[in-house]
């Protein structure tokens, strides 16, 4: 996540964190947002920058309305620039990616299961 090639952990949890691999099994916690209710969380190269740090997206989902799709972009691993990239009624539960109209850029998929219904957003970038 940290553009240093080793492997990074990111948990979905109240608060989202990442633990970054500093090398010899040991792993420092960093808190991305305290986002209540995260539901789908992934991280991917969405900017377009060759800078080889990753933005952490969050699929916000609760009961109530509104829910969010967030989008983090890393300053340090300390701090991140949220952006509200899709803000809808049920946002979603799982998060995926994939380059669906094959621009070279990656768009974001967004599944809701519902209580009688499943949807899938797709968000093109």
């Amino acid at each position: 996540i940290d553009g240093d090639n080793d492997l990074d952990i990111l948990i979905k949890n109240e608060p989202v964190i990442i633990w970054e691999n500093q090398g010899n099994l040991t792993f420092a916690q960093h808190v991305v947002d305290n986002v209540t209710d995260a539901k789908g969380v992934g991280f991917h190269k969405l900017d377009g920058s060759s800078d080889m740090t990753y933005e952490v997206i969050v699929n916000q989902y609760n009961q109530s309305s509104p829910t969010n799709i967030l989008v983090y972009t890393m300053n340090n691993l300390d701090s991140w620039t949220k952006t509200v990239l899709y803000n809808r009624n049920f946002a979603g539960d799982d998060i995926f990616f994939d380059d669906l109209n094959a621009n070279g850029s990656a768009d974001i998929i967004s599944t809701w299961d519902g209580s009688s219904t499943g949807e899938v957003y797709s968000l093109i970038h």
